[in-house]
């Protein structure tokens, strides 16, 4: 039977998002007996236990990888094999753009907004000239398809890759199932706190929020700003210039570490709002257990969750209206507060992890 070879940046809690729903999609596809394995660096293979009936191959540097990669695509050379890849901006995603052409393996490029136009202006300068001039033409050149996770996502590839098999496929979710008592929405309408639950980088922008949320004053009116995500205090320091650690409580401020997953769910729990200002997030795990946990958003407005801000279960913002937001949640009422609740608990219905799968294999033609 062809195998998937998942490829990853890491299998790690403290990264976020893919640490999760790669795990998943591997359990789905064995699920129906395909032959998955998933290619990790070592360094960042954290997980505290295997993923069952899934091979796990983890290398130590981009020469180990090469030579164990080509290894596996050399392996039963008429065996048609899929290769899922799901970083860019590492030197692994370069040669295997290169090895589509030469060996005899389907490539399906999972962008998680990675390409949209915001993503690639962000952040190192570099970035925009590399994918103009070696990213873009390698990817056109590459025998590939590709995978995204919202319609604005794949109408941005579109602009890119018009010649390219482009196909939707939110990511799975399964409902939450550590068991927690709910906050009531007066608990957490009262609480006046938002939380911000991420790994710590410029991309995030949290800077924006921080910023944002002092300059409305509204830690005058009681609300509160909690941060999750860092592995030492000392990470927040840019973030917050020019404040400093020792007196960002001022402002109702919180400064927190990575917390696991049990500790995830029970502070979105009483939050009052989950926010988020990534210029990059394709589906965003938080988000979905934001709204798992009957828990309001304030979020981007060129995500995937676009239709439940329609739908009333929070809010989202391009960059010059979040200012506008935070302003207004001064005088938010509860009755308002209680609708958006009521609306999440009304609509939310994520996709399951089988039928992304099942959209998965339809649209790259799995060939047992």
């Amino acid at each position: 039977m062809a195998s998937i070879i998942i490829l990853s940046e890491g299998l790690d809690p403290q990264m976020g998002g893919p640490s999760n729903s790669i795990p998943n999609f591997a359990d789905s596809l064995t699920k129906r007996n395909i032959p998955v394995i998933i290619y990790c660096p070592a360094k960042k293979y954290k997980m505290s236990h295997g993923i069952e009936t899934v091979k796990i191959i983890t290398y130590k540097n981009f020469f180990d990888f090469i030579k164990k990669l080509a290894k596996q695509l050399l392996n039963k050379q008429k065996e048609r094999k899929y290769v899922h890849l799901n970083y860019i901006w590492r030197l692994e995603a370069f040669l295997v753009l290169f090895f589509s052409k030469t060996h005899c393996f389907t490539l399906i490029f999972n962008a998680r907004g990675m390409l949209m136009k915001k993503a690639i202006s962000s952040g190192r300068k570099i970035k925009s000239p590399i994918f103009y001039i070696l990213l873009k033409p390698l990817l056109r050149f590459s025998d590939s398809v590709f995978q995204a996770s919202s319609n604005i996502e794949l109408e941005e590839l579109k602009t890119f890759f018009p010649t390219k098999k482009i196909f939707l496929n939110v990511l799975g979710y399964e409902r939450n199932s550590i068991d927690y008592k709910r906050k009531d929405a007066t608990e957490k309408f009262y609480n006046k706190e938002l939380v911000i639950i991420s790994r710590i980088d410029k991309y995030k922008r949290i800077d924006q929020i921080i910023r944002n949320f002092i300059e409305v004053g509204a830690y005058n009116q009681g609300w509160k700003l909690s941060i999750y995500g860092a592995e030492k205090l000392s990470n927040y320091e840019e973030l917050i210039d020019p404040h400093k650690i020792d007196n960002i409580s001022t402002y109702n401020i919180k400064l927190g570490l990575f917390i696991n997953e049990k500790e995830k769910i029970e502070i979105l729990n009483k939050s009052t709002f989950f926010i988020s200002a990534s210029n990059t997030e394709s589906f965003g795990l938080t988000i979905a257990e934001s709204l798992d946990s009957s828990t309001p958003v304030i979020i981007r407005n060129n995500t995937l969750w676009e239709d439940y801000i329609v739908m009333g279960c929070g809010y989202s913002f391009n960059d010059s209206e979040l200012k506008n937001i935070l302003e207004s949640l001064k005088s938010l009422s509860f009755k308002d507060y209680d609708n958006m609740i009521e609306k999440i608990e009304s609509s939310f219905q994520p996709i399951s992890w089988e039928e992304h799968t099942s959209t998965f294999l339809e649209n790259i033609s799995y060939q047992k």
